[in-house]
């Protein structure tokens, strides 16, 4: 059920979602963020809600990389958050920040960025 982190920000944001490995890639969860989710500045995040990054590569922009799953707001305003990264990869927790960029030698995140026109890159329920 937990199969990467497309599939676990969308059950953790919704557990009627039941994303799996079979039925779920990061683009289908930017269909469903697209479907489901609005943006909102990072100050009104909420547990669940789902932080978006994306990077330009291979002359497409705005490429879907990773998602996470906001805990809680730290005392000095930073986003905790909590992550699989890859399929049947590690469960990760930690700042936002953290898992933006390159994360090894063989994988970069990108950035914290929206889809489309959207500035943010968080997403919280309707």
């Amino acid at each position: 059920m937990y199969a990467d982190c497309s599939s676990t920000a969308a059950n953790l944001n919704s557990p009627f979602v039941e994303a799996n490995e079979n039925n779920w890639s990061v683009e289908a969860m930017d269909e469903y963020i697209r479907n489901n989710l609005k943006s909102i500045p990072k100050e009104d995040l909420r547990v669940g809600d789902v932080i978006r990054y994306a990077l330009d590569e291979g002359g497409r922009k705005n490429v879907p990389r990773h998602f996470t799953t906001f805990l809680f707001m730290s005392d000095d305003g930073v986003p905790m958050v909590f992550s699989r990264s890859g399929k049947g990869g590690p469960f990760q927790y930690g700042p936002a920040s953290r898992f933006a960029g390159r994360q090894n030698s063989r994988v970069d995140y990108g950035t914290i960025r929206g889809i489309g026109k959207d500035p943010t890159g968080y997403y919280g329920r309707r």
